[in-house]
């Protein structure tokens, strides 16, 4: 992760604490409350901040500072329309110097007002072209945010959409990886225990493969689960010198 933050001490610090963090150890949904909380101390004039994501293609927040922001973000998905959502599906920081003034946005205005936010910027987390989502950052202030807070802003979302999207790569690698691992385990169970029902009942591997489907079905358990009764059950009864 390239640090571009010469002359900005705050986002140097930042920078180096999302490079620092170890995919393995953290889970996507600590590393995106890590970011929210890093762009608190990295641009000053923010008082709370939020990180909308796109999750089974609907935009939600992932993670926040303040139950304000995450009231005002979704009253933006509520409408489809606001800073944020702007900057997740065009890609492009949206910057709204005056609350007051976002009459385009009826329903992101009322509820920035109702929480006292006067000025938002939204900045969209991405890695190449891919868009994830937004970084939002709410002020109390009217146009609280000058150029070197954008300057600054945009350079944080560039490194936390990069760390993003690693996260959720890294995530999305270690589920199929115990997907496939759950379903070998499940194959090799369900193997032994028609084994066992072939040797025990004297019928084919299909016709044991419906004994146990057929179990499953009456009592409304997991065919796997079946399977591992029948074979922890057999295995007792080995134990136990009961060879039936």
């Amino acid at each position: 992760m390239p640090d571009t933050s010469n002359g900005f001490p705050e986002l140097s610090e930042s920078i180096s604490r999302m490079a620092g963090i170890l995919l393995s150890e953290e889970t996507v949904d600590e590393i995106l409350q890590l970011i929210t909380s890093l762009a608190l101390r990295t641009v000053p004039a923010v008082t709370a901040g939020s990180v909308s994501l796109i999750r089974e293609d609907e935009l939600t927040t992932a993670a926040y500072s303040h139950d304000e922001a995450r009231v005002v973000d979704e009253a933006q998905y509520e409408d489809k329309a606001g800073p944020c959502v702007e900057a997740t599906l065009n890609g492009s920081a949206q910057y709204v110097r005056d609350v007051g003034e976002a009459a385009h946005w009826p329903g992101f205005k009322t509820a920035a007002t109702a929480h006292n936010f006067a000025s938002v910027l939204s900045l969209p987390l991405a890695a190449g072209k891919a868009r994830s989502g937004a970084l939002n950052l709410y002020a109390s202030q009217a146009d609280a945010f000058d150029e070197r807070d954008q300057e600054v802003a945009s350079m944080f979302a560039q490194q936390a959409g990069v760390l993003v999207a690693n996260a959720q790569a890294f995530s999305d690698a270690t589920q199929l990886s115990e997907n496939l691992r759950t379903a070998l385990e499940s194959r090799e169970i369900i193997g032994e225990a028609k084994g066992i029902l072939m040797a025990r009942e004297q019928i084919s591997a299909d016709e044991a493969f419906d004994v146990l489907r057929r179990i499953s079905q009456t009592t409304n358990v997991k065919l796997r689960d079946v399977a591992v009764k029948i074979v922890e059950s057999t295995q007792r009864r080995s134990r136990d010198g009961d060879p039936t």
